[in-house]
């Protein structure tokens, strides 16, 4: 009976020593309150992280243009009050072809191609449902001012003289549209919180996964030497249907550039009609609604562009 202590004492290093590394890594386990710069600073231990492979994921380059930087428009509100603003015999009309400087940034985009995940979804009424939610896995991060490439040496005069937006932190409000070319449908990101434990187990990203609210309250850092200032999120699509064969993922955020176009109301007046710089992201998969996978889905398309940016 006296070894009976010993034993048991035994017993409980061992049990610890088996159960430590899973009780760290539940301390560590992102949960729902706090806030979300506390979840930034969690980093999963080395044997929770996945190394990816080569040509797993894909780096979007955010292309920035001249035109995006300088442009000129007449000052249409002017003119409609004033047809011959500052018109003099000896000067032009003051409101036509005027030069508008733009502070326009660019985020990195790194992302992994959709993938589905089943998961019980509660609804309203109280009960679980289980659905086939459709997600992608991506990577921003704030690399400062980016090189513009211009075809004349007037124009590098005129991205010289642009306000530039310098090394500061910027805010990434994201919103994700799964478009189904061939049903004609369209789905926005939804937040499904049941599927970011189930995603994060599977995924096993270097950092949290924040989903597209945690993600627009946070402001990306400006790049330092030796810090890795990325931020790890994803986007969910819910009810997708599964005979969806070509789909593509618009992306809006990453950047503040923008396209205006003067259109003209019953009225005869003049508006500006504003659009955004928005990533496209083709896929494809060559399956059916009979038992969907992930497997299916292919990044790009043959004979067509894997991504393009567009103004929406």
């Amino acid at each position: 009976m006296k070894h009976f202590p010993v034993l048991g004492g035994w017993c409980l290093v061992l049990a610890g020593t088996l159960v430590g590394p899973q009780v760290a890594w539940a301390q560590e386990e992102p949960v729902a309150r706090g806030s979300v710069l506390d979840k930034l600073d969690r980093v999963p231990p080395p044997w929770k992280q996945r190394r990816l492979a080569p040509g797993v994921g894909h780096l979007i380059d955010p292309a920035p243009r001249f035109e995006e930087l300088v442009s000129f428009h007449d000052m249409i509100h002017v003119l409609n009050l004033h047809p011959r603003f500052g018109q003099r015999p000896w000067s032009e009309n003051l409101a036509k072809g005027v030069q508008y400087l733009h502070d326009v940034y660019h985020l990195e985009f790194w992302f992994k191609p959709v993938r589905m995940i089943w998961v019980d979804v509660p609804q309203p009424e109280g009960r679980f449902v289980r659905k086939q939610i459709w997600y992608m896995v991506y990577r921003v991060r704030n690399t400062g001012p980016r090189p513009v490439q211009f075809s004349s040496p007037k124009q590098g005069e005129l991205v010289k003289q642009r306000r530039q937006t310098g090394q500061r932190p910027i805010r990434f409000i994201p919103r994700f549209v799964l478009h189904a070319e061939d049903l004609k449908r369209y789905y926005p990101d939804r937040l499904v919180p049941v599927a970011m434990k189930p995603i994060m187990e599977r995924e096993r990203p270097p950092r949290v996964l924040l989903d597209s609210v945690q993600m627009a309250s946070v402001e990306l850092p400006p790049p330092e030497p030796g810090r890795d200032n990325s931020v790890w999120g994803v986007a969910c699509w819910e009810d997708v249907d599964p005979s969806t064969d070509f789909f593509s993922v618009y992306v809006q955020g990453l950047t503040n550039a923008y396209r205006r176009e003067a259109v003209t109301d019953a009225q005869g007046h003049k508006h500006w009609k504003f659009t955004r710089k928005t990533l496209r992201l083709y896929f494809w998969r060559p399956g059916d609604a009979v038992d969907p996978h992930d497997r299916e889905i292919r990044f790009g398309r043959p004979g067509h562009v894997a991504y393009e940016w567009v103004y929406r």
